[in-house]
């Protein structure tokens, strides 16, 4: 039993199409999304001198919606020859309520987010080549705001909000075309440019800033990609992938404060800048007849100028009182390098009766450099995991039984940063935090009635097993059964 854990979530979704001539069509999507009230499971979890560390940590309700309306026009002109506009509005609400053990205060920190975008983009069909561009342009409105209240009294008094109020605003154009080469061989290449502003506002932090209160910052970045494909036959391809990328900060990067651990508080950090990746990757495919396809890819990503958290200097202290308590102080920064490399393998085969076999499987490894020149493995590189499925298909019955595994990690091969949260992890013989590894056994399988009616049916984790995939705070479901119907008109 992980409590508390449980919550409610209802959905609604409404598409509307017009189209008027053969030459525009019109779509107008709307999306609205709202949980109930949900109990933060790890932190009710984390521990001090052998008690919870709190009696309330949870979610208020999180709400999304979206109003989105595209319109394409296809036409013949020297410019383009399908042109597609998207506009959208999206509004985000979400809140953290906590209160420590013994305490009567509850902190409540209320987040609102309204989201504008607007896409166009266009495609030009050429003798040789296809060519693709447009603009993009997104604002952000970040309003935050922090309360306490007694819970004896219900007395409400403003305190620290986790974010600043701030503005984010990113500005791009593209442009990618794709090369026919050789009847073997394709090429793409592709190039964009963001502008990336922020204004934010830290009056209501609620602590003393070592920096001015209203914060601006304009950063820009070129990233862009080259591949390369060859198919010598139908049975075999080869590819190629170089892309430069990169993240720039948002607000959530430079102005969040909070408590990350126990006895730690992240504060903001108006300084950063944009980190960048230098991906690399190399692919092959095979057929064999018309019953097996087999495919490897290898991979490695450097990343520079990594955004990883650090400890930091707050005032001239390594330690500030937030929320009552001495806490170490830490915040992002742009500290560091880090690289990831691996392997991913797919095999799918189709095998008499009626049978079929797929599988997939990924293994990587990652390491990041610290403050003091030496590495750690890279807390994002996952162990090896992947899937394994038997299939079997006659007329309208279909039915798959497969696994799902994870391998295991030991503590010595843990990120630096993770070898501190007994919470979230299994311990070994000496205490030490470490990953076992799991595998689940699940089937699932449908019938077509025929006229649009559809039965599934599925049972997951059938031994129930009990298991955490990395690095998460709550453990996987148990065994759980599925049952729906869908009818199409």
């Amino acid at each position: 039993m992980q409590s508390p854990s449980g919550y409610g979530q209802w959905n609604v979704m409404q598409k509307l199409r017009f189209q008027p001539s053969a030459a525009w069509d019109f779509q107008y999507a709307f999306h609205h999304s709202q949980t109930t009230d949900y109990g933060r499971y790890d932190r009710h979890t984390r521990l001090r001198k052998g008690k919870p560390r709190y009696a309330e940590w949870s979610y208020g309700p999180q709400i999304w919606q979206m109003h989105q309306l595209t319109a394409a026009h296809f036409t013949g002109n020297r410019f383009f020859d399908r042109m597609t506009l998207r506009a959208a509005v999206q509004h985000f609400e979400e809140s953290r309520i906590d209160r420590a053990l013994g305490k009567p205060l509850r902190t409540t920190q209320t987040e609102k987010v309204n989201a504008y975008s607007l896409n166009i983009d266009f495609v030009k069909e050429l003798s040789a080549h296809s060519l693709y561009y447009g603009v993009e342009g997104v604002l952000n409105d970040v309003k935050s705001r922090g309360k306490t209240t007694d819970i004896h009294s219900l007395a409400e008094a403003p305190t620290s909000s986790r974010y600043p109020q701030a503005k984010w605003t990113s500005l791009a154009a593209y442009a990618q075309t794709l090369l026919r080469l050789h009847r073997k061989v394709n090429m793409e290449v592709g190039l964009r440019y963001n502008h990336f502003s922020t204004r934010a506002d830290f009056n209501n932090i609620g602590i003393e800033l070592p920096f001015a209160p209203n914060v601006t910052s304009n950063h820009g970045a070129l990233s862009g990609g080259i591949a390369l494909v060859y198919t010598p036959s139908e049975q075999n391809r080869f590819t190629f992938h170089y892309s430069r990328a990169f993240r720039s900060p948002n607000v959530d990067d430079m102005g969040k404060l909070f408590d990350a651990v126990d006895k730690a508080v992240v504060v903001p950090n108006p300084d950063l800048h944009a980190e960048y990746g230098h991906h690399f990757e190399v692919g092959a495919e095979q057929r064999l007849g018309q019953w097996l396809r087999l495919g490897a890819t290898a991979f490695y990503t450097y990343l520079d100028n990594a955004l990883v958290r650090r400890p930091y200097r707050w005032n001239g202290q390594d330690s500030i009182v937030y929320k009552g308590e001495q806490s170490q102080v830490l915040a992002l920064q742009n500290a560091a390098w880090a690289r990831v490399w691996g392997f991913q393998f797919q095999a799918d085969a189709t095998l008499p009766f009626g049978f079929g076999f797929r599988s997939f499987l990924n293994w990587q490894e990652g390491k990041e450099q610290l403050d003091d020149g030496s590495t750690s493995a890279l807390r994002h590189a996952a162990p090896f995991f992947g899937t394994a499925a038997l299939s079997y298909r006659h007329k309208a019955l279909h039915v798959e039984a497969y696994a799902d595994f994870q391998g295991h990690r030991k503590y010595e091969d843990l990120a630096e940063e993770e070898r501190g949260k007994t919470e979230i992890y299994a311990l070994d013989e000496q205490g030490h935090p470490y990953v076992p590894a799991w595998l689940t056994l699940n089937v699932k399988g449908s019938y077509d009635f025929g006229h649009g009616l559809m039965l599934h049916l599925g049972l997951e984790n059938i031994t129930n097993l009990r298991y955490r995939p990395y690095s998460s705070g709550i453990s996987a479901a148990g065994r759980n059964f599925m049952a729906a119907v869908s009818y199409r008109f």
